[in-house]
C-alpha cells in the first residue's frame, strides 16, 4: 500500500490542472464575447444604418390642425384703413355724380335706411340694406364694380363706407347729401320694395374676422345713431365735461378750434386713439359731418363706447361761439 500512494497523488494533482485549464479557457472566451464598458460605440460609422432612412415622409407628424390662428390685430386695422384714406374721403356732393355712377354698367347703389324709408321713395334701381345688415349681406355687394351708398341725411352714408371699407372693400363711396336732393336736382324717385337684387356670392374679402367684428358693431347701433344733431347738444355736453374732438387737419385746427377740443386728423386715429380719455363723454367733429361719420366704426372698433359725432359743418360752431 505504500507503493502505491505517490500514483495516486500524481493522478490527483493532473487532475487539478486540467480543470484549472478549462475554467480559464471559459473565462477567455466571456471576455472575447462581452465588449468592454470603456469603449464608445461609434453611432456615426458611415456603414451604419441611419435610423431615418426607412422613416417614410408619409408618417412624419402632422401639423396641428387645431392650432390657434394668430389673432386679429384690430388695432393694425384700423389703422391701416384710416391712414390710407384719399383725399377727397371717398365721398362726393353732387346728385349728378351719384347718376353718373349709377349709369355705369354693374354699378350699385346701396340705400342704408329703414324698410320703411326706402320704400316710401329712393333712387331708381338702388337696393335696400339698412345699415344694421349691411355684414349679413354682403353677397349683394360686388367687389369688382363701382357702389356708391345713400342714406337720408349723409351720416348713415358716411358709416356704412367706413364700416366696408374696414371689411375690405375698396371700391366704396357716399353721397354726403341728404336725400331730397336727388328729387329737387330733377331725378325720378321711385316707391315701393324695389326690384330683386342681385345676388353676387359671398366676398373674398382679407380679414373675414374683422367682418365679424364690424357686423357685431353695424348690428349694436343704438336709435339715434351716434349723432348730435343740433349745436345746442355739443354745447350742452361741453359743458358738461365733454371732450370734444377735431378730425380736421392741423393747418384747419391752428387756425380755429372749439374751446379745449383735441386734435386728431382722422388719419391718425388708429395711431394715436390711446391719448383719448375714456372716463368722459367725446364728441367728434370735422369741417362738414362727413369725417365724423366715417370715425363713428373706427373708434368703436377700437372700443370706445362713449363717442358721439356733431353731423353738421364748423361754421355752424363757430357761430353758435363753440370755437376760439
Amino acid at each position: 500500500m505504500r507503493a502505491t500512494r505517490p500514483w495516486m497523488l500524481l493522478a490527483a494533482l493532473a487532475a487539478a490542472l486540467l480543470l484549472l485549464a478549462a475554467c480559464e479557457a471559459d473565462e477567455e472566451e466571456a471576455a472575447e464575447e462581452e465588449p468592454d464598458d470603456d469603449i464608445a460605440v461609434d453611432f456615426d460609422d458611415d456603414d451604419a444604418d441611419d435610423p431615418d432612412d426607412d422613416v417614410d415622409e408619409d408618417d412624419e407628424p402632422a401639423e396641428d390642425d387645431d392650432e390657434p390662428a394668430d389673432e386679429l390685430d384690430v388695432e393694425a386695422e384700423v389703422d391701416a384703413y384710416a391712414s390710407t384714406l384719399p383725399d377727397g374721403w371717398l365721398m362726393f356732393r353732387e346728385a349728378d355724380e351719384l347718376e353718373e355712377i349709377r349709369e355705369v354698367e354693374g354699378s350699385v347703389i346701396v340705400d342704408v335706411r329703414g324698410a320703411d324709408d326706402y320704400e316710401e321713395g329712393h333712387i331708381p334701381e338702388s337696393i335696400n340694406i339698412p345699415i344694421r345688415e349691411l355684414a349679413d349681406n354682403l353677397d349683394l355687394i360686388p367687389t369688382d364694380a363701382p357702389v356708391a351708398v345713400t342714406c337720408q341725411t349723409g351720416w348713415r352714408t358716411g358709416m356704412a363706407v367706413a364700416a366696408l371699407g374696414l371689411m375690405g372693400y375698396d371700391n366704396v363711396e357716399g353721397w354726403a347729401n341728404e336725400f331730397p336732393e336727388w328729387e329737387e336736382a330733377g331725378y325720378d324717385v321711385e316707391s315701393g320694395e324695389g326690384e330683386e337684387p342681385e345676388v353676387f356670392g359671398e366676398p373674398d374679402l382679407p380679414e373675414p374676422e374683422m367682418v365679424d367684428e364690424v357686423g357685431a358693431w353695424l348690428a349694436g347701433l343704438p336709435d339715434g345713431w351716434l349723432l348730435m344733431r343740433e349745436t345746442d347738444e355739443v354745447a350742452d355736453a361741453l359743458d358738461a365735461g365733454a371732450q370734444a374732438l377735431d378730425l380736421r387737419g392741423e393747418d384747419d385746427f391752428e387756425e380755429s378750434q372749439v374751446e379745449d377740443a383735441m386734435n386728431i386728423p382722422i388719419r391718425e386715429l388708429g395711431a394715436r386713439h390711446d391719448e383719448l380719455p375714456t372716463d368722459v363723454d367725446i364728441v367728434t367733429h370735422c369741417a362738414s359731418g362727413w369725417r365724423c361719420a366715417m370715425s363713428m366704426p373706427m373708434l368703436g372698433l377700437l372700443g370706445y363706447d362713449n363717442v358721439s359725432g356733431f353731423p353738421g359743418m364748423f361754421d355752424d360752431l363757430d357761430e353758435a361761439g363753440l370755437t376760439t
